[in-house]
C-alpha cells in the first residue's frame, strides 16, 4: 500500500502539469465547500433571526434575480459557439 502511495506522489512531483491541475482543482473544490457551508449558515441566521416567512421572501427574491443572469449566460454560450470558430479561420 505504501509503495502505491509513493508511486503516486512521485508521479505528481515529476509531472508539473498534473501538479498544477491538482492544485487548481483542489482550491476550487475547497472554495466550493466553503461557499456551501457559508450559504447554509446564512440561511440558518436569516431563518432564526427573522423567521421562516422572511426566509421564503428572501429565497423567492433571490431566485427571481437569478433568472435574468441564467438567460444571459445561455445567450453568451450560444454566441461564443457561433463566433469563435469563424474568427480563428
Amino acid at each position: 500500500m505504501t509503495e502505491m502511495i509513493n508511486k503516486i506522489i512521485n508521479k505528481i512531483n515529476s509531472d508539473i502539469h498534473l501538479k498544477e491541475l491538482l492544485k487548481g482543482s483542489s482550491i476550487a473544490f475547497i472554495l466550493r465547500i466553503v461557499g456551501i457551508i457559508a450559504g447554509y449558515v446564512f440561511t440558518l441566521l436569516i431563518t432564526r433571526g427573522y423567521g421562516a416567512e422572511a426566509m421564503g421572501v428572501f429565497a423567492l427574491s433571490f431566485t427571481v434575480l437569478q433568472i435574468p443572469s441564467v438567460i444571459r449566460i445561455f445567450r453568451m454560450d450560444t454566441a461564443l459557439l457561433r463566433l469563435l470558430p469563424s474568427t480563428q479561420s
